[in-house]
């Protein structure tokens, strides 16, 4: 009898999978029944086939779900999942499983790869456990650039950008009025020259996005500031006689506080060797010769710590004072041309000779005179005749009276 019952039970274990027996042991005695005794057998759990997990490759902070395939839960029992070994650092419990942020942040620099695990777990068995391999991604993290100074047209460098992982591309964006183009998938700025279409400093913003390995990390900034081109309005060159007031006013497009200075070559011509402002000056020549000075005027404008400038060449040519004098010769007879010729000593002929005969006024203009010509003026009939000359005017139209 014995046998007979070990028998039925192991059968019941082995054939009906799942489903729990019971078993009623009835001992009767003729036809009276003296007891009765049930037996539950629980039902064991099954390995999982598989774990899948919806998304293999994620950036850190990112979700995922993990999920079981295949396997049996026996009586009482549950899928636990872990972290780091089977039975390590348990995580959560059902067939499937949603791993937030605190399970897959990534703290380092690089790719990691964790390892998940999933068991069954109840009352007549604990299953080996399956694993999947979940790939964190980090999130990159970059230096912002020093933020940048610079002239109009001034030619910048290519700009580093660094930050982690490696792998780094970049998004740029907020620069084109300075110069940047916006691009994207980039490893660092290109070298890139400055532009400025206003009158004024002006300052942009750019905008840096990373990403690796499909990850963005947070976008960081820094600034480009350009002044404006400086454009000066053209100075004619000038030619002047000696002795006169010459004022030669500065301007240019940009405003605000702006500095025009000059330097001069030649000092002879009465303008100091170096200023600041607008030119005023008197003019002088002790030469007999023209006498040209080389100038470059500077027009600067200074913001944010940066000088600008631009410069544009002109040249100031001072003509001499005309010099000479009227020679009388010897006495001439009546209806004899006047014996007077005019000596020049500086100045460029022609010249145009204004004579007073006797007296200061009036005076008679005599043009053409050139050096030794004599000049025609009137012979009166008897006595003798003063000549004075009180005007000198050159070819240049300088005049010495």
């Amino acid at each position: 009898m014995k046998q007979f019952y070990q028998k039925l039970f192991s059968k019941c274990l082995t054939g009906l999978g799942i489903l729990s027996c019971i078993f009623i042991f009835s001992i009767q005695k003729s036809n009276a029944q003296i007891s009765t005794a049930t037996i539950t057998v629980n039902d064991s759990s099954i390995i999982a086939t598989s774990v899948n997990a919806s998304d293999a490759d994620i950036c850190s902070g990112a979700e995922t779900t993990l999920s079981v395939t295949g396997g049996v839960l026996g009586t009482g029992a549950n899928w636990f999942w872990y972290v780091g070994s089977c039975g390590g650092t348990p995580i959560g419990n059902g067939a499937s499983l949603l791993l937030t942020a605190i399970n897959t942040t990534n703290p380092t620099n690089e790719t990691i790869v964790k390892t998940f695990y999933v068991r069954a777990e109840g009352l007549c068995n604990t299953t080996i456990c399956k694993s999947v391999e979940i790939t964190i991604y980090a999130t990159p993290v970059i230096t912002p650039p020093e933020n940048k100074v610079a002239c109009f047209g001034e030619s910048i460098p290519s700009i580093p950008i660094f930050g982690t992982p490696s792998g780094l591309t970049y998004t740029i964006t907020g620069g084109a009025d300075v110069g940047i183009p916006d691009a994207s998938g980039v490893t660092s700025i290109a070298a890139f020259t400055t532009t400025n279409s206003t009158n004024e400093t002006i300052v942009r913003t750019i905008t840096i996005a990373p990403i690796a390995n499909g990850c963005p990390g947070s976008s960081v900034t820094f600034t480009v500031t350009v002044l404006p081109q400086i454009i000066i309005d053209p100075v004619s060159d000038v030619v002047i006689c000696n002795d006169l007031l010459l004022q030669i006013p500065f301007t240019s497009n940009v405003s605000g506080v702006v500095v025009y200075s000059w330097t001069n070559d030649q000092t002879s011509i009465g303008l100091g060797a170096i200023g600041t402002g607008d030119i005023s000056f008197t003019t002088a020549n002790t030469s007999c010769g023209d006498v040209t000075s080389n100038l470059l005027l500077t027009v600067s404008k200074t913001d944010a710590g940066t000088t600008c400038s631009a410069t544009d060449p002109f040249t100031i040519t001072v003509h001499p004072k005309p010099t000479g004098q009227i020679i009388a010769g010897l006495a001439a007879c009546e209806g004899d041309p006047a014996p007077l010729t005019y000596n020049a000593l500086c100045g460029t002929s022609p010249f145009v000779l204004a004579i007073a005969i006797n007296a200061l006024t009036p005076t008679t203009n005599y043009p053409g005179i050139i050096d030794d010509a004599i000049i025609p003026v009137p012979v009166p009939p008897t006595g003798s005749t003063t000549y004075n000359l009180m005007r000198i005017t050159d070819a240049n139209g300088c005049i010495n009276q």
